[in-house]
């Protein structure tokens, strides 16, 4: 078969890298890359030909998410060439994409399928994983609750529970890094990742309680690296204590997890990386669509007030569960078993 391969984050890239790679070895099917640059400067010198590139312009300055689904609308990509279309989670790109191929009648295969916060704002990540759902042929679904959303919201088309690629990639990184993971009470590591825009009101409040937090215990290292947008950029000012640092290459990132003692983020991949790696993760929302991670792994922390309680509760024993409910690193080899049965 001919396959399209879609991404235009870094998240995406990094999640659908395994599942390029082993496409790749397996020579089986035509597959191709086509990358959207809604990430344009986070996107990582991966070793990945890209046979498609859909620029973003800047025509619609006061919002660019419009702009990148109308970019994916009119581009010239020949979506009719291929067989299926692989778009990953909920951005504006895997929409846009999954969009496209609809109107011209080209199946789609939604990998990360069934996640949902039943909360439409302020979440644009909502609606697009919903509509998406609606589109596609293939679900691709990371656990038994995300396959019982799609039966219940009646979804055409089959479901297949198949885990997270995130897994495979961070197996990946920690075998050939040989990175030893440390228990998290061994650690004096704190890792803070804010950055969603339904954050942006209250950004400034977590942050300065984050900065008292780090004041009040000065035995922990907490380090931020922080998001490249300049909204976020912005706020710099807010750490004295925390360290600020610039965003990490994903490989530098799991070593830092690695080697944590607890996590504060609003996050979504963190949440699933976090929990295989034995974390506990405060997340900085009032709804995660991860929620089978709802206090064994994750414990939500909307307001500055719930977060310094928590912080507080968990800081003393911040041992988890080493939880692998989205799979053990194998679940790009269950996809092409999928795609093998398609062809067959």
């Amino acid at each position: 078969m001919k396959i399209l391969i879609c991404f235009g984050t870094r998240p995406e890239i990094i999640k659908l890298l395994p599942l390029i790679n082993e496409s790749k070895l397996s020579k089986k099917h035509t597959v191709d890359v086509l990358y959207v640059e809604q990430h344009k400067n986070l996107i990582e010198n991966e070793i990945i030909s890209i046979k498609y590139k859909i620029n973003i312009s800047n025509n619609d300055r006061n919002n660019r998410l419009n702009q990148i689904i109308s970019d994916i609308l009119v581009s010239d990509i020949p979506l009719h060439d291929y067989e299926y279309i692989i778009v990953q989670g909920d951005t504006a790109s895997a929409y846009g994409c999954a969009l496209k191929a609809y109107q011209i009648k080209v199946p789609i295969i939604h990998l990360e399928a069934g996640l949902r916060t039943w909360e439409i704002n302020p979440y644009p990540e909502e609606f697009y994983r919903k509509s998406i759902s609606s589109m596609a042929t293939i679900h691709l679904c990371p656990t038994d609750m995300n396959k019982n959303i799609l039966i219940d919201e009646k979804q055409n088309g089959k479901i297949y529970v198949v885990g997270n690629t995130i897994i495979d990639s961070l197996k990946n990184i920690i075998e050939k890094e040989k990175i030893q993971i440390a228990l998290p009470n061994e650690s004096n590591i704190i890792i803070i990742t804010l950055h969603r825009r339904e954050n942006w009101d209250t950004m400034k409040n977590f942050f300065e309680c984050i900065e008292k937090i780090s004041l009040e215990n000065l035995q922990y290292q907490f380090i931020i690296p922080l998001h490249m947008n300049p909204y976020i950029q912005n706020m710099a000012n807010c750490f004295k204590n925390v360290k600020v640092c610039d965003p990490l290459s994903h490989i530098e990132f799991v070593k830092l997890m690695a080697s944590s003692r607890l996590i504060i983020s609003d996050s979504g991949g963190i949440q699933e990386e976090g929990a295989w790696l034995g974390r506990k993760i405060l997340l900085c929302r009032d709804k995660t669509e991860r929620q089978e991670l709802i206090e064994t792994n994750v414990w939500l922390t909307p307001t500055i007030d719930e977060l310094y309680s928590k912080f507080n509760q968990h800081i003393l024993y911040p041992n988890a569960i080493q939880n692998n409910i989205y799979g053990n690193g194998d679940t790009s080899l269950k996809i092409l078993n999928i795609l093998d049965d398609l062809n067959n």
